[in-house]
């Protein structure tokens, strides 16, 4: 993690505090820096505020696999393949549909 991007998105989200962009990034940050916790605590907070924010889903299904709660991943899979097809997105459909195959398989 890049300590100045953070602490620049952290000021940009302090002057925007439901900035779905900002939450998002700050999220990615901090998962990079495996601060779980913060990561987790800004992808549910994006997804609470701003639940059709369709990136978020793939890279906190990610999150919640990296912290081994593979339920949670499956469950942020399937709600983002929900919301990919409402916004027609076919891409990002697929591409959380095959991530949810994979996860299924290695924990079967």
């Amino acid at each position: 993690m890049q300590k100045n991007r953070l602490d620049n998105l952290l000021s940009m989200l302090h002057a925007q505090p439901d900035d779905a962009f900002l939450l998002y990034g700050i999220a990615i940050e901090y998962q990079s820096a495996s601060d779980f916790e913060k990561a987790g605590s800004y992808f549910e907070k994006l997804l609470a505020i701003h639940p059709d924010y369709l990136a978020a889903y793939y890279q906190a299904g990610l999150h919640y696999i990296s912290i081994q709660k593979y339920e949670m991943a499956l469950l942020i899979f399937e709600k983002g393949m929900e919301i990919a097809q409402l916004q027609k997105n076919n891409k990002t459909f697929n591409e959380l549909l095959e991530v949810k195959e994979n996860l299924e398989d290695e924990i079967s």
